[in-house]
């Protein structure tokens, strides 16, 4: 029997004058299987090369990879920079202007291949190998669905016993209510006989003295006594009469609601249970993952698909995932139903790199599964707005922001000596002007509970409160005030300015009376800095940045510190304080070769993550404010912008 074993012939000359009489011959025998795995089958998916959808493409790290698995990988991990990774040595790859299918052929692979089917013709091949593999596979197959069909019968079964158990207890409910109802029956019917027997006693009780009054009336024999009697009986006659009437009546009823109520017990029960299937075919649900970072909700969406090729419209499948990172740590992860036959699969990631996700359903892998997520360490802005200049979409020196109900941004634009209001997708609408505004001097914005703004003038030392289109409302200034530079209103309206001059916090009530201060200039505990922002917590408690966090009370006393630099090099200073309604709090942080964004849990006083953008480095970033679907937007001084970054 011949075997798919193809025999390649080398010659080698032995010698000038050997050669001119005689040649040498070596036949090398290589098994066709062998030699197919290892040098005519992609290293991706397995599958041969051909030249069709499996052409094989030569990358510029040496490797050769398939056009579909290119394809695939393109799809989806395709970088923002235009680049991919390969799948076998993970380089960068860049795609060119026409796609993976404009990568250059492996003209080696190619040449393999014509000679592989040269062979193929030459050689009739009668392999048993190949029989006995397609056997094998139709053998697990056949298993697979036998298998299949058992676990069916065992669900079946189950399901069986789940309804007759629910409708037992149905059941078991309406025998319940039936015995309850004759049971009262019973006790109104007992209650109403004792009444009416009761009444009954009384009836003969009389009866049997009337009976012995007249046997007595028998033996008289004085007439006046006789009458006298006659006179009592009488009376007795009369008082009896509310005796004849019964005490109560027999008055039973059963009322079983027939009408609406009955309709609506009878619609709950022929409406009640369910049985749930799904035509989901695991193999073909397919998997894709949206941009994963680091400390963020990171997402991979798995779309239901039946056997035929159709997304389904409808949940209910029993799915379960596993996300592990690439030292094989298991990573917290939920299924979430969408009912839409898609399903999102969330998880958190605390370190860069690639991250597996693997999807079952009815205990079945999902195409592409596992699925390799890189998640990135950089956290890039999602968008970028602004340049510098004092035209439209330009920005000069900004520094304070704030953020409405509506989504709407207040930018104070202190070099331009304005406020520019931006649309929730970052697109300016108008400019709030007017003296309060002058002097280039406006560091501080913020809203107050009534929706109003107010802003703060360190050259001029007033606070201004205007509305949200610009129209003044109350302005005033105080002679302790000597370089106001931020400032906070907290619930009850109060107004918070950090005075750097004073180094002290003033608190007015809105129409500029002071009511409390406090600071004392220093570097220890309860000390003020150089203040460049305030935030109020959720009682009303004061957080101040200089080179640090603090909390004071809300008269002032000292009660922790969040954040300080430890060591004797050089401190670094922040810009901006939010705390989102979740309780964290963000702050903009500057340092001698570093800009970001801190991300804390303002209960624990816990640093969670840094915000840190590669690709739009931050400069000298300063007041910040948070949307409530997890996004923050900043600006960013230093570039005269204002960045969007997601960090939830």
């Amino acid at each position: 029997m011949w075997c798919c074993r193809p025999s390649f012939q080398l010659h080698r000359g032995v010698g000038r004058e050997e050669v001119m009489s005689s040649t040498l011959v070596e036949t090398v025998s290589i098994n066709y299987e062998d030699f197919n795995e290892s040098f005519l089958t992609c290293g991706t998916c397995l599958c041969s090369f051909d030249g069709g959808e499996h052409t094989p493409k030569l990358l510029h790290c040496s490797h050769t990879v398939c056009l579909h698995c290119l394809t695939r990988i393109v799809a989806s991990h395709a970088r923002e920079d235009g680049t991919f990774r390969c799948p076998i040595c993970r380089e960068s790859i860049r795609i060119p202007s026409g796609g993976v299918a404009a990568l250059p052929p492996s003209f080696l692979v190619n040449q393999l291949l014509d000679l592989m089917s040269r062979q193929r013709r030459e050689v009739i091949p009668k392999c048993s190998t190949h029989a006995n593999q397609v056997t094998s596979r139709l053998n697990e197959a056949s298993d697979a669905v036998r298998t299949e069909m058992h676990q069916l019968d065992h669900a079946a079964d189950a399901t069986f016993e789940e309804v007759n158990r629910a409708f037992q207890a149905i059941v078991d409910v309406i025998e319940q209510r039936r015995e309850a109802v004759v049971a009262n029956v019973k006790k109104m019917r007992d209650e109403k006989k004792k009444v009416l027997q009761d009444q009954l006693d009384i009836i003969e009780a009389e009866r049997r003295k009337v009976q012995q009054e007249c046997e007595g009336l028998q033996y008289q024999v004085e007439v006046r006594n006789i009458t006298k009697k006659i006179a009592h009986l009488n009376t007795k006659i009369d008082s009896l009469a509310t005796l004849v009437e019964p005490r109560e009546n027999a008055f039973l009823k059963f009322e079983n609601g027939r009408g609406e109520a009955f309709d609506q017990v009878r619609a709950t029960v022929e409406d009640y249970g369910r049985v749930a299937t799904s035509r989901t075919f695991p193999s073909l649900c397919f998997m894709k993952a949206k941009k994963a970072m680091t400390h963020l909700r990171s997402e991979v969406v798995v779309t239901a698909v039946d056997y035929e090729g159709q997304t389904q419209q409808a949940g209910g499948d029993p799915m379960e995932a596993t996300v592990t990172t690439e030292g094989g740590d298991t990573v917290e992860s939920q299924v979430e139903d969408n009912q839409d036959g898609t399903y999102s699969v969330f998880f958190t990631p605390e370190q860069g790199g690639l991250h597996n996700v693997a999807v079952k359903v009815f205990g079945r892998p999902v195409k592409e599964s596992p699925l390799s997520v890189e998640v990135l360490d950089e956290h890039n802005p999602e968008t970028v707005y602004g340049s510098r200049g004092s035209g439209r979409d330009q920005f000069l020196q900004p520094v304070g922001i704030c953020l409405d109900e509506d989504g709407y941004l207040y930018v104070a634009d202190t070099g331009n000596s304005r406020i520019k209001v931006l649309s929730p997708q970052l697109r300016e609408v108008q400019h709030i002007v007017g003296d309060a505004l002058e002097g280039r001097s406006v560091t501080g914005i913020t809203r107050t509970p009534a929706g109003s703004l107010v802003f703060v003038n360190w050259r001029k030392r007033t606070v201004t409160e205007v509305t949200s289109s610009g129209q003044l409302l109350s302005q005033f200034t105080h002679d302790r005030l000597q370089e106001p530079t931020a400032l906070a209103v907290n619930a009850l309206g109060e107004i918070l300015v950090a005075d750097n001059a004073a180094n002290s916090i003033f608190v007015f009530l809105a129409g500029g009376k002071l009511v409390r201060h406090w600071g004392a200039r220093g570097s220890k505990p309860g000390q003020l800095g150089s203040v460049a922002a305030l935030c109020t917590g959720p009682e009303n408690e004061v957080v101040v940045a200089d080179s640090r966090i603090q909390v004071f009370s809300p008269e002032g006393q000292f009660l922790r510190t969040i954040f300080e630099t430890k060591g004797k090099g050089p401190k670094g200073t922040y810009g901006g304080l939010f705390l989102d309604p979740r309780g964290l709090l963000l702050a903009t942080r500057q340092e001698r070769n570093h800009s970001c964004i801190q991300v804390f849990d303002y209960t624990l006083g816990t640093l969670i993550f840094t915000i840190d953008s590669r690709e739009a480095k931050l400069k000298r970033p300063s007041g910040l404010a948070a949307t409530p679907d997890g996004y923050v937007i900043i600006v960013d001084l230093g570039n005269d912008c204002v960045k969007k970054f997601r960090y939830m």
